[in-house]
Order: C-alpha cells, then sequence, then structure tokens
C-alpha cells in the first residue's frame, strides 16, 4: 500500500507544480514557450505509464504475521498403507497412534491399519 502512496504523491506532486506552469499560471512576468508546456504534458504522461509499470513488476514482501503464526497449508500425508497422497484437510479417514495421526484414502486401509498399527508406523 505505501508504493501507491508514494506513486499518487509523485503523480499529484508533479502535476500539481508543471501543468499550471505550463498552462501559463505566471504570464505577466515569466513567459515559457510552448514546446515546454507540451514537453511538460508529456513528461507527465511518461511519469505515469513508468510509475504504473514498476507498480505492476512490484513484487511485496511476504507477511511475517503469516510466518509466526504458523497460518500455512498443511503438507501432504502418505497413506500407510497403500502410499496414496492423501491432503490432510479433505481426509475423511484418519487414526492416532502413539500420538501421531496418519491419514487415509479409503475406510480399507484405516480398517488393516487399526488391526496392526505397530506394522505401519515410522
Amino acid at each position: 500500500m505505501s508504493r501507491i502512496r508514494l506513486n499518487l504523491f509523485w503523480a499529484f506532486a508533479y502535476n500539481i507544480i508543471l501543468i499550471p506552469l505550463a498552462a501559463g499560471i505566471l504570464y505577466p512576468s515569466i513567459t515559457f514557450r510552448p514546446e515546454y508546456g507540451a514537453f511538460a504534458m508529456a513528461l507527465s504522461s511518461v511519469t505515469v505509464v513508468s510509475l504504473s509499470l514498476l507498480l505492476k513488476r512490484y513484487i511485496p514482501p511476504a507477511l511475517e504475521s503469516d510466518q509466526k503464526s504458523g497460518m500455512h497449508e498443511p503438507e501432504d500425508e502418505i497413506d500407510p498403507i497403500c502410499g496414496m497422497t492423501v491432503n490432510p484437510k479433505t481426509a475423511k479417514f484418519s487414526s492416532e497412534y502413539m500420538g501421531k495421526m496418519y491419514y487415509f484414502c479409503n475406510k480399507g486401509c484405516k480398517e488393516v491399519f487399526d488391526k496392526n498399527p505397530e506394522q505401519y508406523k515410522k
């Protein structure tokens, strides 16, 4: 958000200062040639376009609060019976054995594990 505010500041500052000068606000005492006015208008457009392109390329740093709180997706687990990859968030079947959670792809794998969990623990 600070990058956007910086871009807005430069766009407004440039336009507030140079556009009135190019339009002849100081006409009685100082006069500018029309070429300078055209140059100021063109430079204004180039400034806006370049700031927009910089904003498009900008990649914000990762938020520290997400990293500290551990708000990342859980990694996929391997079904100890058949070896399939199982997402713990969507797994319908799971068992806890000796403080560790095991996730299964189907009811059959869970039943096989529950009969003899010692054989499949890691």
